[in-house]
């Protein structure tokens, strides 16, 4: 026997402008179904999508280390470092200051 069935419905859609312009819509339905008010035996179900807009890393340039690499030559590419005949980076340089942090090898 039907006791009580509730349904739900909901659409959200959003636009979006500048670097990642478009939309997205995203449905929802669902719904409780009591089957017994004595029992109080009662289903639930329900579907529904997701969207989830980007982070700013993952899409500006200016925000991202991932894309930007912080303009670091890539990962394959060496870093010079000037030293001088003591094989050391010259003293007061950023590379010195690098080095005494321990950066370096």
């Amino acid at each position: 026997m039907l006791r009580r069935l509730d349904l739900e419905a909901s659409w959200r859609h959003d636009q979006y402008h500048g670097t990642l312009a478009g939309g997205t819509s995203n449905p929802k339905v669902g719904f409780t179904w009591q089957l017994s008010e004595d029992l109080g035996a009662t289903i639930r179900g329900g579907w529904g999508t997701s969207f989830r807009f980007a982070n700013a890393g993952e899409y500006s340039v200016v925000a991202s280390d991932a894309l930007a690499d912080f303009n670091l030559p890539s990962s394959t590419s060496p870093i010079n470092v000037s030293c001088g005949s003591s094989g050391t980076p010259t003293a007061g340089s950023l590379a010195a200051k690098l080095f005494a942090a321990g950066f370096g090898a």
